[in-house]
């Protein structure tokens, strides 16, 4: 994504809630969380873990992020100071995560009963608003790196194309490239519904 999307996609997302308002949407959460772990002061920033994202407003009475910590304590963060060119790896790797969102979305549908179906980590049970999908046994994360390993990088970076309207990242072009990642993906990693906050404080899946 060019730096002009990734800062369109920041004031979409800001202007989509009220001040005090938590970030709610799954995918306004992982993109931010994506986007803030590339601030030169992200360690100080996210202190003992973020819990949580909230709209605040500035000293200059507009809107900005707001990192909401497990201690409670809170702090702003700039998305402009985060707004760089990713590494071809973490471009492919956004298209791996845009690649399995249709089996996110349908295991979500299948297995998860809103007001019924209890958190695999918590008990809690998940609602609308709280539900996260988990990736579990392997997290997206150290699946991801064994697959990166049996690619070519640069094979990979020229089937990268931008992502269509109304989405951020990138996605492949090549549907082999897709279903070949989508298969090893599915062999590896299992799925359950759990909570955001516990999702979180899990670390991102």
């Amino acid at each position: 994504m060019s730096k002009a999307r990734v800062i369109a996609q920041c004031r979409y997302i800001l202007n989509r809630y009220p001040v005090g308002g938590k970030i709610t949407d799954e995918d306004d959460e992982l993109f931010l969380l994506d986007l803030f772990s590339r601030h030169p002061e992200w360690e100080q920033k996210q202190g003992v873990g973020v819990a949580a994202l909230e709209i605040g407003q500035s000293e200059f009475r507009t809107k900005c992020f707001v990192l909401l910590r497990y201690d409670g304590s809170k702090t702003d963060i700039s998305f402009m100071k985060c707004v760089s060119k990713p590494t071809p790896e973490q471009e492919v790797k956004q298209a791996c995560r845009t690649a399995i969102r249709p089996t996110i979305y349908a295991f979500r549908k299948a297995h998860v009963i809103y007001g019924t179906t209890r958190c695999a980590l918590t008990g809690e049970v998940l609602t609308r608003e709280n539900t996260h999908i988990d990736h579990h046994d392997l997290t997206f994360d150290e699946m991801f790196r064994l697959w990166i390993k049996t690619q070519d990088l640069d094979v990979l970076v020229n089937q990268l194309a931008p992502s269509a309207d109304n989405e951020y990242g990138y996605r492949f072009q090549d549907q082999k490239i897709i279903d070949e990642f989508i298969d090893f993906h599915d062999r590896h990693c299992q799925l359950r519904g759990v909570t955001r906050e516990a999702n979180l404080r899990r670390g991102r899946s």
